[in-house]
């Protein structure tokens, strides 16, 4: 599992329920378990990547699963 560190405005508007795109470094893949944290490491979720977009060198936007429903089936 890979922990993804964002600013913690952004953690703020994923825990609110806006889960609109992320640009950040970390390679990841459609699919893949992640744990989304803040930098000061005090909030996190933990919820699967839903897409993947490159957009540029060493930059992905990725899509969050919804963490209350991602582990559903």
């Amino acid at each position: 599992m890979i922990t993804i560190y964002i600013h913690p405005e952004v953690m703020k508007r994923i825990k609110s329920g806006n889960l609109s795109p992320i640009v950040t470094r970390y390679e990841v893949d459609v699919g893949d378990i992640v744990e989304v944290s803040d930098d000061d490491e005090v909030n996190s979720v933990i919820t699967k990547i839903k897409s993947v977009k490159k957009k540029g060198t060493g930059l992905y936007q990725i899509e969050l699963d919804d963490p209350a429903t991602a582990f559903m089936e």
